[in-house]
């Protein structure tokens, strides 16, 4: 969700922002856990209601403006999110593709480089 959120926030404010593995389609991503949900973390009962998505719906941006102010971290083995769907969204962002991987962004550190540039230009 914080990629998700990232891009309602940049877009809004005319921000930079680093997406690593982001969901750019949450409320597609979380449909399927429509209804009471157990948490991973600690076994608590949580709904996820159709009012939550239609709420993520209503704030997504399907059209981002300003590409070059993005940058996009994805790996292709991401086991949780489609990396396709924040290419299609995001073609004229900065962009680093790797393969494997995972969605924790595996060997990040190997970017700080990459990252500091894009944060201070």
């Amino acid at each position: 969700m914080g990629g998700f959120y990232s891009i309602c926030l940049a877009q809004k404010y005319s921000l930079k922002a680093i997406l690593i593995n982001p969901a750019v389609n949450s409320f597609d991503t979380l449909k399927k856990y429509e209804g009471l949900n157990k948490s991973y973390f600690d076994g608590s009962s949580f709904e996820m209601k159709f009012e939550y998505l239609e709420y993520l719906k209503s704030i997504s941006t399907q059209n981002v403006s300003d590409q070059e102010s993005y940058l996009l971290m994805l790996q292709k083995g991401d086991e949780l999110l489609d990396y396709t769907k924040a290419l299609k969204l995001l073609p004229k962002a900065k962009i680093i593709l790797e393969d494997n991987g995972s969605h924790s962004f595996e060997n990040i550190e190997n970017h700080f480089d990459v990252i500091g540039d894009f944060i201070s230009d």
